[in-house]
């Protein structure tokens, strides 16, 4: 395809664009969902403390109505003086987009809420001279590359929209200039699927949900398209996590907050500037994750198809970064992260001692991309093929039986869950090609333990409060 033809095809997509709205209203848009992704949590133990990701510039990309006059993508400027930020919009007239007001509801009046800079944009612009460049030939997907927007480079993107390209050459191009973004420009991007009428619509919009580098998220009743990827690489699992909200534009960018937090105090804490990296951030959120009702996978199948990794828990994420950056060898806790690469002789071990319960590890790299072309080509690195085991250990960090592994060949995330693993000393391994760039992160929640006389006073407790005693019926 050449240049011009891929430019028509770009500019054509915005009617395929697809809106992913659901009815809800204003007053309720925050109710409750902040316990269930843990920001309670976390505001409850850490207070003041606690980052608000006042440090992290975030970028809004929104789907605009077909042949608007003008473009319909912005939030209501009155919305954003009420949450503090100043938006950017890269010199673009905009009308107020009901759509893209709630969406920044949940990305600075959420679990982020002192996000205060922000860059706005229309989708196909973002698509094209923007962000991506989509039809400009070799030129690189980078932020600010025609000069339209003043400021920092975001850290973190949010794309609530979904659609396709008329042909499968763009919508590789569009995928693989997302990656190059992510990769190139440090930055998280996370994006959505589309809603669907029950949980078994497979795959069918492949922007941007199928890129390799994005976090792609999903709705916590499961109902939005699901499986497997069908562009750009068949074949693998496409969710990342699920969030709780009855449309995916708003699960989305409570995703997004999390990650925008995540990113504040990293950047903000000499020891875990690492974790801005967009691998990590991914590999955090992913780990700390809580798995639903009817969660599974296989060894080479890393996630759940439905779920990812399962639903965002924001504490466990900011838990598991403030656990530090570990190195292989000797951990001193059963939980850390580490922005590594493969060591000489093809793996990276990391012994640790687990105290029983609950385990979960991410390992997550980026595609990358090797050149642009002049004819709009986009061409990719050939992806490392990393893999993720788990082996008893002993204190010296002996490699034991193989107790679990994850070794998809297609995908650039492996993931490891055992929902009671026995006490004992384990070594995790991290295995590929010597110094393939990787990040890993690891979590061990300890089973909840106390006595049986504590236990006794407990459910006489409960039968007082229900009405019910144990060894007895209703009162």
């Amino acid at each position: 395809m050449q240049l011009e033809e891929l430019k028509r095809v770009w500019r054509r997509m915005a009617p395929s664009w697809r809106y992913l709205v659901a009815v809800t209203s204003a007053a309720s848009a925050h109710a409750g969902y902040l316990d269930t992704i843990g920001y309670t949590d976390l505001a409850t133990r850490y207070g003041g403390t606690l980052a608000d990701g006042s440090g992290v510039r975030v970028w809004q990309v929104e789907s605009t109505p077909p042949a608007p006059t003008p473009l319909q993508f912005a939030p209501n400027p009155t919305s954003l003086g009420i949450y503090g930020v100043s938006m950017d919009l890269g010199g673009v007239v905009s009308a107020v987009s009901g759509h893209a007001d709630l969406v920044a509801g949940f990305l600075f009046n959420g679990p982020a809420p002192g996000v205060n800079a922000a860059v706005g944009s229309e989708a196909n612009l973002f698509i094209g001279a923007h962000g991506l460049r989509a039809g400009m030939g070799a030129v690189a997907p980078a932020f600010n590359g025609t000069s339209t927007y003043s400021g920092a480079t975001p850290r973190v993107l949010n794309a609530s929209f979904v659609g396709e390209a008329d042909t499968a050459f763009a919508n590789d191009v569009i995928l693989r200039r997302a990656d190059g973004m992510v990769a190139e420009q440090g930055m998280t991007m996370v994006v959505s699927v589309n809603n669907a009428g029950n949980s078994t619509t497979p795959i069918n919009a492949s922007l941007l949900g199928e890129a390799y580098n994005v976090i792609t998220v999903g709705r916590s009743d499961l109902l939005h398209e699901n499986g497997l990827s069908t562009t750009d690489g068949i074949g693998r699992v496409v969710l990342d996590l699920v969030a709780p909200w009855n449309a995916v534009s708003f699960a989305t960018p409570m995703v997004s907050a999390a990650a925008a937090v995540l990113i504040d105090k990293a950047q903000t804490t000499g020891a875990l500037n690492n974790a801005v990296d967009p691998r990590v951030v991914r590999s955090l959120l992913m780990t700390g994750a809580e798995k639903l009702l009817g969660w599974t996978h296989s060894t080479t199948q890393p996630t759940d198809l439905k779920q990812g990794a399962g639903e965002l828990r924001m504490n466990n994420a900011y838990d598991l970064l403030l656990a530090g950056e570990v190195s292989p060898g000797i951990v001193t806790e059963a939980a850390g992260w580490d922005l590594g690469a493969i060591e000489a002789g093809g793996a990276s071990r990391y012994a640790f001692f687990h105290p029983g319960g609950r385990f979960t590890a991410t390992l997550n790299w980026n595609r990358t991309i090797a050149s642009y072309g002049a004819d709009d080509s986009v061409t990719p690195n050939s992806l490392n093929n990393l893999d993720l085991r788990l082996y008893s250990s002993d204190p010296t960090g002996m490699v034991g039986l193989l107790v679990d592994s994850s070794v998809s060949p297609l995908d650039n995330v492996e993931h490891l869950y055992q929902g009671s693993l026995p006490a004992g000393w384990y070594s995790l391994e991290a295995s590929g090609p010597a110094s393939a760039a990787y990040a890993l992160s690891f979590q061990g929640v300890p089973e909840a333990r106390f006595s049986i006389l504590a236990g006794v006073l407990f459910l006489g407790w409960v039968g007082r409060r229900s009405g019910w005693r144990p060894g007895g019926g209703r009162c």
